[in-house]
């Protein structure tokens, strides 16, 4: 990690990874169960593209081989839609 900022008054944690560090949700998770705090959800924001790999819809992060699974929803088909200029 590169940084981390913590917002007891807003329950909020940004963690920032150090350019080309990979992703990894579940250590993350578990590493924020530790410290005692509960997650709902996680949100993040990297740079890449949205690739198919056995009919599965996955993100690549741009500078790394880092491939995370991707829900297929609605906002999923806005990117294929814009995508294929539709």
């Amino acid at each position: 990690m590169d940084r981390v900022e913590v917002s007891l008054q807003e329950a909020r944690a940004d963690i920032r990874l150090k350019p080309g560090a990979p992703l990894e949700v579940k250590t993350l998770r578990t590493t924020v169960i530790r410290a005692g705090f509960t997650p709902t959800w996680i949100r993040f924001e990297a740079v890449g593209q949205v690739v198919e790999q056995d009919d599965r819809p996955l993100f690549k992060v741009s500078g790394s081989d880092q491939r995370i699974p991707l829900a297929e929803n609605e906002t999923l088909r806005t990117l294929r839609q814009k995508a294929a200029g539709k």
